[in-house]
């Protein structure tokens, strides 16, 4: 759904849903998440939520605890706006080992979702 706004007589800003983007955000404590081998898409996804809790609730997968730090695995991952995975419950970080999946998965979270993302960011996390 588009959205019009009138500014001043005669300007009008036509506010397209899903086209924003928002600096990556990493953590600022340990995270939860778990990987999932999808057949749609190559390469391994992975779900990150900011609590065990959130992890258990909305996973599908074995939750594990996880830090964003140097030495570990590279993944491609997208972050979202803080409200709304605190309203939804929903993951805060999604990504995949695969640049071309990540891309995939914010494009339609932005698109088909009508939500701000951050662009894929390469990262290094330590699955404990």
């Amino acid at each position: 759904m588009n959205r019009v706004l009138w500014t001043l007589p005669g300007i009008v800003v036509l506010l397209l849903p899903g086209c924003a983007t928002i600096p990556f955000q990493a953590p600022r404590e340990s995270a939860w998440g778990y990987t999932a081998e999808d057949a749609k898409t190559p390469g391994a996804s992975i779900y990150i939520y900011e609590t065990r809790m959130a992890c258990e609730l909305g996973g599908r997968g074995a939750c594990r605890e996880l830090a964003f730090a140097p030495g570990g695995e590279f993944y491609w991952l997208i972050s979202f706006v803080e409200w709304r995975t605190r309203y939804s419950g929903g993951p805060a970080w999604v990504g995949s080992v695969r640049k071309e999946t990540c891309d995939a998965m914010r494009d339609y979270i932005r698109i088909r979702l009508s939500q701000p993302t951050s662009d894929c960011t390469r990262t290094q996390l330590l699955l404990k």
